[in-house]
């Protein structure tokens, strides 16, 4: 059965793709980090985000951006697609996201920005340097998605 976030993606068993996902933010993260790149009042009907890009399931990365620092969690992101037993995985301090670890509460559902959402597949043709190809597709589409939450007004944060 697919995800919320990805049709590719199941409950236990994700595609192995890139996605680009976006994390709402409590509006507190605008006072409480200075270095939260929004000046100015963000209007009543405008949200803070956090855009990233990962080859896990956005459902698995959230979880990574939000995990206590000593818990443990079943993440089921297989990194090769033929891998299909779920990984336990321990925190990793260095696996959160600025900001979307303090501030993050929920992966952004809406319609219209899930549909903003771009998947860079793994399953085209091999090439020589097909994986740094897709990395950095991803991260141009990380970058066109937080310009394009920028423009509507929304206070934003992209790596």
């Amino acid at each position: 059965m697919p995800t919320q976030y990805c049709s590719l993606c199941e409950e236990k068993r994700a595609c192995g793709h890139h996605h680009v996902y976006v994390v709402e933010l409590r509006r507190e993260v605008l006072k409480e980090k200075p270095d939260f790149p929004f000046e100015g009042e963000l209007p009543a009907d405008k949200k803070a985000y956090y855009v990233g890009e990962t080859a896990h399931s956005p459902e698995c990365r959230f979880r990574q951006h939000t995990a206590k620092s000593k818990d443990r969690y079943l993440c089921y992101c297989p990194m090769n697609p033929s891998d299909d037993v779920p990984v336990e995985r321990t925190f990793q301090p260095w696996l959160k996201g600025k900001y979307a670890k303090s501030h993050g509460f929920r992966l952004e559902d809406e319609d219209w920005i899930r549909d903003m959402n771009p998947i860079f597949r793994r399953d085209v043709d091999p090439y020589f340097g097909i994986g740094q190809d897709r990395k950095d597709k991803a991260k141009e589409a990380e970058e066109e998605v937080g310009f394009e939450l920028e423009l509507s007004g929304h206070a934003v944060y992209w790596n």
